[in-house]
């Protein structure tokens, strides 16, 4: 990846109003996010962003993660 994209994303992954903006969106179009804690969502999202805006995991696996935790309540 080249190295000014890869800091832009990097910038993202760490910038409080994106996160918010993730946070925002996954509560708005997800019934079981929006029944956790905003709190948990943000702490999910800034753990996950990164590594989804590196291109290194696996979205699909992390999107099912997300969904079996919110249905926990976790």
């Amino acid at each position: 990846m080249h190295e000014d994209f890869a800091a832009v994303l990097h910038r993202m992954a760490t910038d409080a109003g994106v996160i918010e903006e993730v946070v925002r969106a996954a509560r708005s179009q997800s019934p079981p996010v929006a029944r956790l804690p905003e709190e948990e969502t943000r702490r999910h999202v800034a753990l996950v962003l990164p590594v989804v805006l590196s291109g290194e995991g696996d979205l699909a696996a992390a999107a099912r993660l997300g969904a079996d935790r919110a249905a926990q309540g976790v």
